[in-house]
């Protein structure tokens, strides 16, 4: 676990973690994260289970066309429309959570 949470790290610590590819929990909630959060500055974190960026002025998540978010103890209701936003998402990977409704637009 790294928890670097309650600082004042901004977009750059992710490229600065890039080589922690066992990492499984990170925690950057409270930092200053802003704008435009691209998802590949996870790709080289294989093993993240856990990651808490709350607290922070991200307004975008940047997808290119496949998100993965396999066993990631999602729980309860999955409203498919929080995912509206990404627009060339081509493939969502939402298996092994434990999901038990899914709420989809009408």
């Amino acid at each position: 676990m790294l928890n670097l949470s309650g600082n004042s790290f901004n977009n750059t610590i992710l490229s600065s973690l890039t080589h922690l590819s066992s990492l499984r929990s990170l925690n950057l909630n409270g930092n200053s994260l802003e704008g435009s959060i691209d998802v590949k500055e996870f790709d080289s974190l294989r093993d993240l289970e856990e990651l808490d960026i709350g607290e922070n002025k991200i307004d975008k998540f940047v997808v290119s066309k496949e998100l993965y978010l396999d066993d990631t103890g999602f729980k309860g209701t999955l409203d498919i429309r929080e995912f509206d936003s990404f627009n060339n998402l081509e493939v969502l990977d939402m298996s092994y959570n434990k999901i038990d409704n899914l709420v989809v637009p009408q």
